[in-house]
């Protein structure tokens, strides 16, 4: 894969930092996306190495220096989930790197060890409020960039993840608008999933389908999709959302969408739209008349989860 690294301007994390350009050009496992989140991981980690340990070689990696690197990581005081998808992104890296002395923890072995069994975050109210949807939109439009705000609609009435919107081909929308159902096969573990289009969807893809190029993809704009470079339109997205979002929050919202207390709701993610619309799919349900648990297993289907447990997570706030 494509990547260069940023040099910083210290000797011994640049050092180091080639080094991992090497290893993560030569990766090709896992989806792209997924790549470019863990070597920003990795990022962080040659810069602790760098600077802690002055290390000048990464295929001296071991436990001691994963270890030293989570426990700074809790020192900040980031939460468990966030440390250990770290931890997780190292090891996978470390697996990619063509020379390695020493064999690292598997994941359950290290989290114990480091006392990180509970994520303590898992029931946050992420959810958006549609005046913040709304506000942000706006936003968006100030500052010309109504495809963003294509894409945060797109999420919210669909529930989609980020990836998979930004990657529907034009025959994809067609075919939707033809039976009012958006069939996903580019999903998170390639479970294909069937969502049910609501009026509001109906009404933002048939606008994104009349704009849109045969044979393109319809969120994402051409330039985009022509220089290989949807990763950066994601970046993009999620970069306006982080910048502006305390411009339009509604109040008790936490700085961050990490280290959240029980008094406060999560910061605006992107994910944070999954959570509202699995909210509305799940209270419409149950003011219908369905059985709860019935209502979370077919949300579950509906967010590409096997679980309907999982929801749990979704509802914080309601249930």
């Amino acid at each position: 894969m494509k990547y260069t690294w940023k040099k910083t301007n210290i000797a011994s994390v640049d050092y180091l930092g080639r080094q991992l350009q090497k290893t993560v050009r030569n990766m090709n496992q896992n989806k792209l996306n997924t790549r470019y989140t863990y070597v920003s991981t990795m990022e962080r980690f040659v810069k602790f190495l760098g600077q802690e340990y002055k290390m000048s070689n990464l295929s001296n990696i071991g436990d001691k220096h994963v270890k030293a690197f989570a426990e700074n990581e809790k020192a900040k005081g980031n939460n468990h989930k966030y440390i250990k998808n770290e931890l997780s992104a190292i090891r996978f890296v470390h697996n990619c790197m063509e020379v390695t002395r020493h064999s690292l923890s598997d994941a359950t072995t290290f989290n114990k060890l480091l006392e990180l069994d509970h994520t303590g975050d898992g029931r946050i109210d992420r959810a958006w409020e549609e005046k913040e949807l709304e506000d942000m939109k706006e936003m968006s439009y100030k500052y010309e960039k109504s495809d963003i705000a294509d894409v945060l609609e797109g999420i919210r009435t669909t529930g989609t993840r980020l990836d998979e919107l930004c990657t529907l081909k034009y025959t994809d929308v067609k075919n939707a608008l033809k039976t009012g159902y958006l069939n996903l096969t580019n999903t998170k573990g390639a479970i294909p999933r069937s969502i049910k289009l609501t009026d509001r969807a109906y009404e933002i893809f048939a606008k994104k389908y009349a704009e849109a190029t045969p044979g393109k993809y319809v969120f994402t704009p051409n330039k985009y999709v022509d220089n290989h470079n949807i990763h950066k339109f994601k970046k993009i997205v999620q970069n306006f959302v982080s910048y502006h979002r305390e411009k339009i929050s509604i109040g008790g919202r936490a700085a961050s969408g990490h280290n959240v207390s029980s008094d406060q709701k999560s910061a605006l993610t992107m994910h944070g739209l999954r959570h509202a619309y699995a909210r509305d799919e799940y209270l419409k349900r149950v003011s219908a008349g369905m059985y709860k648990d019935a209502a979370r297993l077919e949300v579950a289907n509906l967010l590409g989860h096997g679980r309907d447990s999982i929801v749990f997570i979704y509802l914080a706030g309601v249930e």
